[in-house]
């Protein structure tokens, strides 16, 4: 597949968890807003339901990026090193 030869030359991927802005507390149970966050959560429900091993890092309030490794290689996501934000700052993340 061209995914697995895409993971060969880069074995994991850097992705938004969410690719829309943050809502107001309470305004995103309603209507247009819940059709809005499925949309904007495209990238993390697609990693799911290809069952691609994934590992969320907070990278400041409120964003959170996803790694993503290969097909059945989970350990490629879970010994990773620290963020840059975790190695120049380890009391806040």
């Amino acid at each position: 597949m061209q995914r697995d030869q895409f993971h060969e030359t880069c074995p994991l991927i850097l992705v938004p968890i969410c690719t829309g802005i943050p809502s107001e507390v309470g305004t995103d149970l309603g209507g247009e807003a819940v059709a809005q966050t499925i949309h904007d959560m495209r990238m993390a429900i697609a990693i799911n339901t290809l069952r691609l091993p994934a590992v969320a890092v907070p990278v400041g309030l409120p964003q959170v990026v996803q790694i993503i490794g290969p097909r059945y290689r989970k350990t490629s996501c879970s010994t990773l090193p620290p963020t840059p934000r975790t190695r120049t700052n380890p009391t806040r993340l």
